[in-house]
């Protein structure tokens, strides 16, 4: 059960509280204030039915950030190497209004992969503009999932990533069957840990979780997964997404991938990053950025576009300080040998699942030239050949 928040009766006296904490203080009541109004703002947002009879086996629920619309070929590929023989259907949530998008890619993919059932879902253009008008990445997914969660038919569900690539073939039916053998309401891959939730606390982290939705329908509303700052475990948390009702269920088991880097390629918080590029101009990249993954998962995935921009952008002798990626103005002066090194594996993998021996041509030399980036003396530290030792 969630505790209130501890009593001045029941408080001893403290010494005054430090800048520090003052500091503190002010930006969980900012954080407090933000998820409240967000909140109510949300509350009317989504809405579903409960899930009395729902068809055995599990569904897909993707969230689809729509500039990364054209990252989809790449994940039904990787998908069509997949075990899925109790996959009920795979849903797609564009979070953009249908008729905005002039694209024929949805009809293309139906036909191209009869043996899954696929099903787009399109925000409606009252949602796009509330959430365009909060401007939070985190409501992007909370709406995602829910009504990617509204439409699931199956009794249960796995939050598929979008920036996540599955490269086991049964991997899907893995969890499915933990899920069905532990009777767990959330199945997890890891545990969560971060902004004051520690390991101890057992929340599964959401990505490639997989849960009953017939549970989740049955008892709780759409707002419940959406972020809340509460008393937890006697500490003011922020409970992230999905978090809350993991909680209430005291129902969550986290069993890990055997070997991570052979069942899955997560390009962790691209698709963030690509909601923030989008928000800010000019867009300044974090250190451990993964958003210049994008152009060769874009590349691999059968659209070259935004690979081929960056390359003739660095290709001059005096590249820009501000990457045009996406139409937006983006900074990645703070691009780091060991976060380029960790890119270059990552699509090297991909390629690999793709029948490729090593990175093909076009996307070598993009990662060549992305040390362009990066300063002079630091290139030692790069695990590939230098443009120098190149030429």
């Amino acid at each position: 059960m969630l505790k209130p928040a501890p009593t001045s009766q029941t408080q001893a006296p403290t010494l005054a509280p430090r800048p520090s904490r003052l500091r503190s203080a002010a930006a969980v009541a900012h954080l407090a204030s933000r998820i409240h109004t967000t909140r109510y703002k949300l509350r009317k947002i989504a809405d579903w039915n409960p899930l009395p009879n729902p068809t055995p086996g599990y569904s897909l629920i993707l969230g689809i950030n729509a500039p990364l619309l054209n990252l989809l070929p790449l994940h039904l590929e990787l998908l069509a190497k997949q075990n899925t023989q109790n996959l009920h259907e795979i849903i797609l949530v564009v979070d953009t209004p249908h008729h905005l998008l002039k694209t024929t890619l949805p009809q293309q993919l139906t036909a191209q992969y009869p043996q899954f059932k696929l099903r787009f879902h399109y925000y409606s253009p009252e949602q796009y503009l509330t959430l365009k008008k909060l401007n939070w990445s985190k409501c992007y997914s909370f709406l995602s999932w829910a009504l990617g969660l509204s439409l699931v038919e199956s009794r249960y569900a796995l939050l598929h990533d979008y920036d996540a690539f599955i490269l086991d073939p049964n991997f899907l039916e893995s969890r499915y069957a933990n899920i069905t053998r532990t009777n767990a309401k959330f199945l997890g891959l890891q545990t969560y840990s971060h902004s004051q939730i520690t390991p101890q606390d057992n929340l599964a982290a959401t990505w490639e979780m997989i849960f009953d939705a017939q549970h989740v329908r049955n008892n709780h509303k759409p707002l419940d997964i959406f972020n809340r700052l509460t008393y937890f475990h006697h500490r003011a948390v922020n409970l992230d997404t999905f978090h809350y009702i993991q909680h209430r269920s005291r129902s969550i088991h986290v069993i890990p991938a055997k070997n991570f880097s052979t069942t899955l390629m997560h390009a962790t918080q691209m698709i963030c990053q690509c909601t923030h590029l989008h928000q800010q101009t000019p867009y300044l990249a974090p250190q451990n950025t993964t958003l210049l993954l994008a152009p060769y998962l874009l590349y691999a995935a059968g659209d070259p576009t935004q690979l081929e921009n960056i390359t003739q952008q660095l290709s001059a002798n005096h590249p820009p300080r501000f990457l045009n990626l996406f139409n937006r103005n983006a900074d990645f002066s703070t691009l780091i040998p060991d976060r380029l090194n960790g890119l270059r594996t990552m699509a090297t993998t991909i390629e690999q699942a793709l029948g490729h021996a090593s990175l093909r041509p076009e996307p070598a030399h993009y990662f060549h030239l992305l040390q362009k980036l990066i300063p002079h003396q630091l290139h030692q530290d790069l695990q590939f050949p230098t443009l120098q030792q190149a030429a």
